[in-house]
């Protein structure tokens, strides 16, 4: 079993103890298409941290960072699952996992549900970045018990 940090924003950070975020999806560096997932696979334990301004101060120092990312950690989550796909392979239960939640009912919650991911991931990886439909990791994630 591994150990890894995996950055969230702050409000994403809040769903996860909740277990209302269950599911991460990241994008795939260019042209690796390996089995192994850069984030860990089944049984490894992530640290979530929230990606704040101090965070990104130490993350500038890769030798600080390695040292000290612990300190950062706000709860810990094992790896369940992960498996690559295309972006736009998404649906709405994967959008619900992703701390997503809609009020409308069918079709509409449908759309709904898939707008909002899609502004969420263009508010992270930058405008339009939808529209690229890039091949990411998903990861299936359960919150630590020591974590609770």
């Amino acid at each position: 079993m591994r150990e890894r940090p995996i950055l969230f924003n702050g409000e994403l950070v809040k769903l996860i103890p909740d277990g209302r975020k269950t599911k991460t999806r990241r994008k795939l560096s260019p042209n690796i298409f390996g089995d192994t997932c850069r984030y860990g696979e089944t049984g490894d334990r992530l640290g979530v941290i929230e990606n704040s301004r101090m965070v990104r101060a130490v993350k500038r120092f890769p030798w600080l960072w390695e040292r000290l990312w612990r300190l950062f950690v706000v709860a810990w989550v094992e790896i369940v699952f992960t498996h690559i796909e295309e972006l736009w392979d998404i649906t709405p239960e994967d959008c619900i996992a992703e701390g997503l939640e809609s009020y409308l009912r069918e079709h509409d919650a449908v759309q709904d549900l898939r707008s909002q991911y899609q502004e969420l991931w263009d508010s992270i990886y930058g405008y339009r970045s939808w529209n690229v439909n890039p091949w990411v990791w998903v990861i299936e994630f359960k919150l630590c018990e020591a974590s609770k």
